[in-house]
């Protein structure tokens, strides 16, 4: 499923698209410039909702996730268990244009300027 999600307060720009097979494509701006595109894998804990991910480098995301989903499923919240504000994503398709124009980055710590997972 892919998401999308605005965080006015760092001027962020997300689309997060959560793949069947547990594989993630994070495409992320913060400020100017393109989207930079991360990959890796997910897991989410049924019993306790808890969201977690590891880039391709095995570096794991700076957090877990609590997740919740609105009742007709167009959004969902990230609460995430290392002190920030909570984040709502709304379903949305990633365009074809951030998916073009984005960077790659082989290395979860490459570019990245206060990484959103």
């Amino acid at each position: 499923t892919e998401w999308h999600c605005v965080v006015s307060d760092i001027d962020a720009d997300i689309y997060l698209n959560l793949g069947n097979l547990y594989t993630f494509e994070l495409y992320q701006k913060i400020g100017e410039g393109a989207h930079r595109l991360y990959n890796g894998t997910w897991e989410l804990d049924e019993d306790t909702a808890m969201l977690t991910g590891k880039y391709n480098d095995g570096t794991p995301w700076g957090s877990g996730y609590a997740v919740t989903l609105s009742e007709d499923g167009n959004s969902m919240t990230l609460t995430p268990s290392e002190g920030s504000d909570a984040q709502v994503y709304r379903k949305e398709s990633i365009p074809s244009e951030v998916k073009e124009k984005a960077v790659v980055i082989v290395r979860s710590d490459a570019g990245c300027k206060g990484g959103i997972l």
